[in-house]
């Protein structure tokens, strides 16, 4: 299978997850972050991983996602998964390839977004990011910055 024909599957919040192919949904924005506890990754007992992504559509639709869990080796302790995503779809969100360009790779081209594409897909980031609650007040600071990054990570608008 080449990278053009992996596909994904996404959880989406109160709704049925969808699959894509990646190659057709770029990732426009993310940030991540890793934690465990001892010296090594590879050695740790205990594991925390949060992630927030949003693609989007040549035909500017949007996937807001994120992932958040808790891996334990330790007995007596339970690890545990969260998932959360939203699709974006809608006028302000698909006119933003209206003159849409014949090379595929300059379909995430920032030029082409205005900004209420870049509104909402900042208050699905916000909403998706409150939906996860990491349960865990020694990285709820590090899960409560990820949106920010996420954010930041957005193309950038040309003024």
């Amino acid at each position: 299978m080449s990278t053009s024909d992996t596909m994904r599957t996404i959880t989406l919040t109160g709704k049925p997850p969808v699959r894509i192919r990646e190659a057709d949904w770029g990732v426009i924005a993310w940030a991540s972050f890793h934690d465990y506890d001892g010296q090594y990754d590879f050695q740790a007992n205990r594991n925390w991983r949060g992630s927030l992504r949003v693609r989007q559509h040549g035909d500017g639709r949007a996937i807001v996602y994120a992932t958040w869990s808790y891996e334990s080796q330790c007995q007596g302790e339970r690890g545990y998964a969260q998932r959360a995503g939203e699709l974006l779809v809608g006028d302000r969100l698909c006119d933003v390839t209206k003159d849409a360009p014949s090379d595929p790779s300059d379909l995430y081209d920032h030029r082409t977004r205005t900004a209420e594409t870049f509104a909402e897909i900042i208050a699905a980031i916000k909403r998706v990011h409150a939906t996860i609650d990491p349960q865990d007040d020694a990285h709820a600071e590090q899960w409560r910055l990820l949106a920010a990054e996420c954010i930041a990570d957005l193309p950038a608008q040309e003024i």
